[in-house]
């Protein structure tokens, strides 16, 4: 049984959700007044909260229909963060005359401390791909569902392979139950909604 569904959360409704990245870390105050970290989680995983206050009727029924087709928590789905939702210029791999596979990344912060996100729900219409700044057209193939490039013949070595993209983040609701509520003609208010990243 498929346990994600390849669909997009009405981007429209998702463009005033809040939330981003959380890690967890475990911290010890020790006797000396320092602190002893450790970092449980190295990949973050996103958190989303959409709550709305006089949505319209339309989008209330919109988010109710998109609800009731996840079951609840039981499918994951696409969902697009317009705080963080495109890479470019972004350095996937070195050709070595051999590898014709790639994942998609992006990365974070400076070089020395660099936070590397694996993308595995691109959209594939917006990927553009380059080897050493050359666009590369039909000699390739993208895996939506991962996010994995593929070559028809291996990029030469030392080949530097960089794309432009835009990307979602694979989520799920956190709730078996949407509360919503008609405030006026046309007007609905719906309680906060949660939403959790998937791990793929």
């Amino acid at each position: 049984m498929v346990s994600f569904h390849e669909v997009r959360f009405p981007a429209d409704i998702s463009f005033k959700a809040r939330g981003g990245p959380e890690f967890r870390t475990d911290m010890v105050l020790l006797s000396s007044g320092a602190e002893k970290r450790n970092i449980a989680w190295e990949n973050a995983r996103a958190i989303y909260e959409l709550n709305y206050e006089d949505i319209n009727k339309a989008q209330s029924s919109e988010l109710l229909a998109f609800f009731r087709a996840r079951r609840g928590k039981g499918y994951g789905f696409r969902f697009k963060d317009w705080n963080d939702f495109e890479a470019k210029q972004q350095i996937i791999g070195t050709g070595d005359g051999t590898t014709t596979q790639f994942q998609l990344v992006k990365d974070y912060g400076e070089n020395d401390f660099k936070y590397q996100r694996k993308i595995c729900k691109p959209v594939g219409s917006s990927v553009l791909l380059f080897v050493d700044s050359t666009q590369q057209s039909g000699n390739f193939s993208i895996d939506d569902n991962n996010g994995i490039i593929t070559f028809s013949v291996p990029p030469e070595s030392d080949t530097v392979i960089s794309a432009n993209f835009q990307f979602d983040v694979p989520v799920r609701f956190d709730t078996d139950i949407i509360n919503t509520q008609t405030e006026g003609f046309g007007k609905n208010t719906v309680n906060k909604i949660k939403l959790i990243e998937i791990k793929i």
